[in-house]
């Protein structure tokens, strides 16, 4: 590649150069203490260690992670017998799915073989009915 077609930008081309470490510090987490949830960004440096020091401390509370708010509690196990409701439903659901198709099977396969065993029989009747048919509607649009 020829001098002067590289994209790069020169160090000091006019841009400051980038300072070290700046801390942002949000209102009520910066007063918790050596643990609080202090942001630290690094610019041209390293990001990894900025994100550890965010994520030492997510919620700013300082204190035992294993206990909840009460009222969360409440929501969680509320949400619990929900799903497991839920769960009981879809069971259902499929019970009675399965057993409609194994009804539909059944009727249908039936139907084939009585329409084996009838099918002329069938055939025979069939202008009969259609004839039957054709009068009730004709009876039925006469009325109205």
């Amino acid at each position: 590649m020829k001098p002067g077609t590289s994209r790069e930008i020169p160090s000091g081309a006019g841009f400051p150069k980038p300072a070290g470490i700046r801390e942002k510090t949000p209102g009520e987490e910066a007063e918790g203490g050596e643990r609080s949830s202090v942001m630290m960004e690094r610019r041209g440096g390293d990001e990894d260690s900025a994100q550890r020091e965010t994520c030492e401390n997510p919620g700013g509370t300082g204190g035992d992670e294993d206990e909840l708010d009460p009222r969360i509690q409440a929501e969680l196990e509320q949400l619990n017998q929900a799903s497991d409701q839920i769960n009981q439903l879809e069971l259902q659901l499929d019970d009675a799915r399965s057993s409609y198709r194994r009804v539909l099977t059944d009727s249908a396969r039936r139907l084939n073989a009585q329409g084996h065993q009838f099918g002329a029989c069938i055939e025979k009747a069939r202008p009969y009915y259609e004839a039957r048919r054709l009068a009730k509607e004709v009876r039925s649009g006469a009325w109205s």
